[in-house]
């Protein structure tokens, strides 16, 4: 009787956005909604019954409940951990599905790094070379010799890799944020059947997703089966392939709307179906989506120049020193950043007594210009960037970003606002001129 009552379009839940860019905002979703996305899934990793997926994510977050549905719908096991079991549960649990969110990602990234720094001689330089030449291999970009060099020896470190997510590992999936290139690419080239998707809370939550069968580290894949998407310029009209604006998407798993809020409902979703999801991105030239920035978080200096952070902030932390980074600098005439450093691995390049903490951020003139180096690197023309994106002032803080202290979302993902917020005095006072180590021309 219950089920006769219930139909396709029913109200069947209520889930919170993170609030990363403004208050939390509750997402009607629909049994219509979850089911469509549940029926697509297999067009993307398709599970037996008696496999076992491994979680990580809160079991409230619509990303979770949807891969949970679809994971009992197909008779197969669910396994929770979280960030401190991982490593002990990935080889005794031996998933076959492992869906979880960036930051887990680059925490195994980080790990599988510090392990090849820290190996001594003729092997340490060898793993290293073939840590730099996974990326270009997986991206297609490699040299003749460095697909040699990779083909010839590379087959212990994709081993190792391959072995620390447990043995039967037939896909990961990445979601519920901006996946970081050089991680992409590096667990793709080590042999990690890792797939980056794309959605939202309002989406139910999956849009696009890449396949196992064309998966190349670039963009979040072609949309799933009965989903448009659009991407509509800033005169509100649609851009060709290959041109940047913002996306509209379409589709049986489109919220209903948000709960008691009609004002910001109108604001999103039009009355013919499409929700605008306030992210930026490109329609590639074989269907795929590549995401480039959130419309919200877009900076703009004094001089008129628009500067997306999730790119640069992607290339910041790709630095070993580097575990966190947010960019600032709205309305100053260049960009800022705020970095958290890996501490182990700056105790290796700077001795713990030289770094000069200084009521929550370090102050040394030493570990300013290890730092001041690094930036110099990484945002060079060579690497894809404009002169106005150089990190002209930074500040490197003595403590992370986390759930506890209220800066990350429970799915790891920064509360901009709030961090903005918590420090803003420093990023005033960062802008400073005697403030700043100047940037290498």
């Amino acid at each position: 009787e219950a089920l006769d009552k219930v139909g396709p379009e029913d109200l069947l839940t209520l889930v919170y956005t993170s609030g990363t860019t403004g208050e939390p905002r509750g997402v009607m979703l629909s049994h219509g909604n979850l089911l469509s996305n549940v029926e697509r899934v297999p067009e993307i990793v398709r599970l037996e019954p008696g496999e076992v997926s491994i979680s990580l994510l809160p079991t409230w977050h619509v990303f979770e409940r949807m891969a949970d549905y679809h994971i009992l719908s197909r008779g197969s096991a669910v396994c929770f951990t979280d960030k401190r079991r991982l490593r002990k549960d990935l080889p005794s649990i031996a998933p076959a599905l492992m869906p979880s969110v960036p930051r887990i990602w680059e925490s195994i990234y980080d790990a599988i790094q510090v392990k090849i720094a820290a190996l001594p001689g003729l092997e340490g330089r060898l793993a290293r070379a073939l840590a730099a030449a996974a990326p270009r291999v997986a991206s297609g970009r490699a040299t003749f010799l460095e697909r040699l060099f990779w083909k010839a020896l590379g087959r212990g470190l994709r081993k190792q890799t391959r072995r620390a997510l447990g043995p039967n590992l037939r896909c990961a999936v990445s979601g519920g944020g901006t996946l970081a290139p050089h991680v992409d690419a590096f667990l793709l080239g080590c042999g990690v059947p890792l797939l980056n998707g794309y959605g939202l809370t309002e989406t139910s939550p999956i849009v696009s997703c890449r396949r196992l069968d064309r998966n190349r580290p670039s963009g979040v894949g072609p949309p799933i089966s009965d989903t448009e998407i659009r991407i509509m310029g800033e005169d509100g009209r649609p851009v060709p392939p290959g041109r940047k604006g913002r996306i509209f998407v379409r589709g049986p798993q489109v919220m209903k709307g948000y709960y008691r809020n009609p004002g910001a409902t109108k604001k999103v979703l039009s009355p013919d179906g499409w929700f605008d999801t306030g992210d930026l991105g490109r329609l590639l030239p074989d269907g795929s989506l590549e995401i480039t920035g959130r419309a919200k978080e877009t900076i703009v200096l004094a001089g008129g120049e628009n500067v997306e952070p999730a790119p640069l902030e992607a290339v910041l932390t790709s630095s070993p020193l580097v575990s966190q980074a947010i960019l600032v600098g709205q309305d100053r005439r260049f960009l800022g950043a705020l970095l958290v450093p890996d501490p182990d691995v700056l105790a290796r390049a700077l001795p713990v007594e030289k770094w000069g903490e200084n009521d929550g951020f370090f102050a040394s003139p030493e570990l300013r210009t290890l730092f001041r180096a690094e930036l110099d690197r990484l945002c060079t023309v060579e690497n894809g960037f404009r002169p106005f994106e150089r990190i002209g002032a930074f500040e490197v803080l003595s403590r992370p970003f986390t759930p506890e202290n209220g800066l990350l979302t429970q799915t790891l993902k920064p509360r901009r606002n709030r961090i903005l917020e918590k420090y803003a005095p420093l990023i005033r006072a960062m802008f400073e001129e005697k403030k700043r180590v100047p940037a290498r021309n």
